[in-house]
């Protein structure tokens, strides 16, 4: 029953795309993010209906009025920059099955980030951008907080099947990414009810990603909430309530998720003890100590070192496949303790090499401070949902980075639409103040009396 009523529901929204190209985009984001065939169990859920949307989503957009120039500014040129040596890194290096899988996913995500650039050009536009994206993963938040209370966090959350969250560690992480998008919506809603769910929603998708039971997260949501009460205004009620409300989440939790916050209990076996590993470089001697005490965080450095070495030794990386068993053994310190980066980081560090991570690192890094001026801007132009949203933006980004350091979701879409949307965000900002919003902006100004020959009084500036 399920999977005719989300059929039913993608097929009535087909027609539509051919109309309204913007649509499309939606819908996409929609399918992508929530993948609603997924949650079927018939044939849709095998379907490529992401692919289907996309492809008449782009035809659409093709063969209508719709804008077709790209907004130039320094963070777009970086970014094809760093595209065009992605395809160069993916040329150069051996095309593996998973390589060429890999690569079609990463440049279909990418056709869509630039879409967005180049049909987001309203406010409306972009708050619907925004809530479709963020409601999609909501979805699942509101889902697994519900679960969380019910089981007493006992059980982990776990995301949507074969997508960039399906895992616990990435479900949390990205839970956390939209929390800032889901308070900007709050502040943009026009009815109570709206501003209520959307509260009762925050909260919910935080206690999912409490239980994740990832201690990534953990760490995203320490260094989330932390800018984000530096970023308010109102820095002493925000503190209160985190004071109140944060240990008493902390001491809901059980006892399996202090033991998994603390560390990963993991004993080595003999093997493991037995196997030789590198420590001719400063790497090799930390992965060993490392792997000493935890073999779960020695595993991860191994990795880390691996795509260290592998980036100096290659310019380019080692492609889409770089982290494999194979290529493990030339340059990992501990050969046989095969891991992926964990780290999105790390993982464009050992696949595209130093230079691709230069450029990974100044578009993060741009998008972060572009929004951040932004944020000065609206604040002078009296702007404020522009300021908000930029404020919220740079929250996104702050999680997403912290907990990006233990997680190897470099290529998520998510990522690429916080970029995409702070480019959209400069492209309005260009524009000139609106009406509404200077007149929004204005202080109240006092009655003045009606008949005609009324005179100004000394304290009032004529018209």
């Amino acid at each position: 029953m399920r999977d005719y009523f989300f059929l039913l529901l993608i097929a009535s929204g087909l027609p539509v795309i051919l109309f309204r190209p913007f649509f499309g985009l939606l819908m996409w984001c929609w399918v992508a993010y929530m993948l609603p065939h997924k949650l079927g169990w018939g044939m849709i859920a095998h379907w490529p209906i992401a692919a289907a949307v996309g492809a008449l989503a782009l035809l659409a957009w093709l063969f209508s009025k719709e804008p077709k120039k790209i907004p130039i500014n320094a963070i777009v040129v970086v970014y094809f920059t760093m595209m065009l040596w992605w395809v160069a890194s993916y040329f150069i290096n051996e095309r593996t099955p998973y390589a060429i899988q890999q690569f079609d996913k990463v440049m279909k995500i990418q056709l869509f980030t630039v879409l967005t650039m180049i049909m987001v050009n309203s406010k409306q536009r972009l708050n619907a951008l925004v809530a479709v994206i963020s409601l999609s993963i909501a979805f699942f938040g509101v889902k697994g907080g519900i679960f969380t209370l019910l089981s007493g966090g006992g059980d982990r959350v776990w995301g949507p099947p074969s997508g960039f969250f399906e895992g616990n560690n990435e479900l949390g992480l990205t839970l956390l990414t939209i929390l800032p998008l889901l308070r900007y919506l709050q502040t943009e809603a026009n009815q109570v009810w709206q501003k209520h769910a959307l509260t009762a929603s925050m909260l919910l998708c935080f206690i999912a990603a409490l239980g994740t039971h990832s201690r990534g997260a953990l760490v995203a949501a320490a260094a989330m909430s932390v800018f984000f009460w530096w970023r308010s205004d109102k820095k002493l009620p925000i503190a209160v309530v985190g004071l109140v409300l944060i240990p008493f989440l902390y001491f809901f939790m059980p006892s399996e998720w202090h033991e998994r916050m603390a560390t990963i209990k993991v004993e080595k076996t003999e093997s493991a003890l037995l196997r030789p590993i590198n420590t001719s470089t400063w790497c090799g001697k930390m992965t060993a100590i490392v792997q000493s005490h935890d073999p779960s965080a020695g595993g991860r450095i191994n990795a880390w070192c691996y795509a260290f070495n592998r980036a100096q030794d290659e310019v380019f990386g080692g492609g889409f496949d770089a982290f494999n068993p194979k290529d493990f053994h030339r340059w990992a310190p501990d050969a046989y303790d095969f891991h992926d980066a964990h780290s999105i980081y790390f993982k464009i560090l050992g696949e595209h090499g130093f230079i691709g991570f230069g450029l990974f690192m100044t578009l993060l890094l741009m998008a972060f401070f572009k929004a951040g001026s932004l944020r000065k801007k609206a604040r002078l132009r009296n702007e404020t949902w522009a300021f908000n949203f930029a404020s919220m933006l740079q929250v996104s980004m702050v999680s997403f980075g912290t907990g990006g350091l233990f997680l190897g979701l470099c290529y998520f879409d998510l990522l690429y639409h916080l970029i995409a949307m702070v480019v959209v965000l400069d492209v309005l900002m260009r524009q000139p103040v609106t009406v509404s919003a200077t007149v929004e902006s204005k202080p109240e100004e006092p009655a003045r009396p009606r008949f005609a020959n009324s005179l100004t009084t000394s304290r009032e500036t004529p018209r």
